[in-house]
């Protein structure tokens, strides 16, 4: 649990800033010739994937991403990593020696349907120095845009602290998990959702993952709209039947989709997880109603 507390020192430093030799990518924005269009009119969704890690590093956020890519074309899904963390991929539980969270403005979001925070941690959008303008930019872009956001797992292990609005926004914060690999069941908690019914989401649903425990209900937060898609329980016996998926339908028309699963690398080769991960995603964009 104190990995996911504490940040280590290349966490500290890509909250000051990128400087001399690091670990992780280089921290510059991108070309103007090469950052992608907008590409709001051509019927494909844009998804921005964000997957920069500030506490503890999931090895998964950067093993998924050839996968979620390879479900791409077949559901109309661009999956952009212009400013992901792609290469080099760090070690399990190592965080992010810098960011590049530049894309985090009202322009910059522009070009894209959807937000995907995978497998992030801590204050993931403070890289730059900029805090304020990307949080900013990503409230707006959902509550006066009403476009969508997606989180995996570690997505509610992200501002736990210093920005309640997101706290409401995902609905509940991370607070405790049981061992990797644990055998548990899903089962869900509310029929008819178009992201279970066009995912064929498995009721029950049988299947080894890190599960997550939360500091609360999501249905408690201060924003209304929050509907529990999925409830959980597993063989630890620790923390009883608690959500493990839900959505939010925020005031403004955009959309939230979150799935605590995702933990390994082989939560997303699980066909059933993809689907579902897609479906959520084509959710989020008002592509699914």
């Amino acid at each position: 649990m104190s990995a996911r507390r504490t940040a280590t020192l290349s966490a500290l430093i890509g909250v000051l800033g990128c400087g001399g030799s690091q670990a992780g990518p280089t921290c510059r924005a991108p070309d103007a010739a090469t950052a992608p269009a907008d590409a709001a009119d051509d019927g494909l969704v844009h998804v921005l994937v964000w997957n920069n890690a500030v506490t503890y590093g999931h090895q998964s956020r950067f093993t998924a991403i050839p996968l979620l890519q390879a479900q791409g074309p077949a559901h109309g899904i661009v999956f952009d990593t212009t400013y992901a963390h792609v290469s080099p991929v760090l070690p399990e539980g190592q965080a992010d020696a810098c960011s590049d969270p530049s894309v985090f403005t009202d322009a910059g979001l522009d070009r894209y349907d959807v937000v995907l925070f995978l497998n992030t941690t801590g204050l993931t959008l403070e890289g730059d120095g900029q805090g304020d303008t990307h949080r900013q930019a990503l409230m707006d872009f959902v509550t006066t845009k009403g476009r969508g956001f997606v989180g995996t797992h570690s997505a509610t292990d992200t501002y736990d602290t210093g920005w309640p609005w997101y706290t409401d926004f995902i609905g509940a914060n991370f607070q405790a998990h049981s061992a990797a690999g644990t055998p548990g069941t899903a089962t869900w908690a509310t029929s008819g959702h178009p992201i279970l019914t066009t995912a064929d989401v498995p009721n029950p649903w049988n299947r080894d993952e890190e599960w997550y425990a939360f500091t609360r209900d999501p249905t408690a937060s201060a924003i209304p709209g929050v509907t529990v898609l999925l409830d959980c329980t597993d063989t630890s016996n620790q923390f009883g039947t608690r959500p493990s998926a839900w959505v939010h339908d925020m005031p403004g028309g955009g959309r939230m989709f979150y799935t605590a699963f995702g933990h390994d690398v082989s939560a997303f080769q699980e066909q059933a997880v993809m689907d579902m991960i897609v479906a959520g995603i084509q959710w989020a964009a008002h592509r699914l109603d």
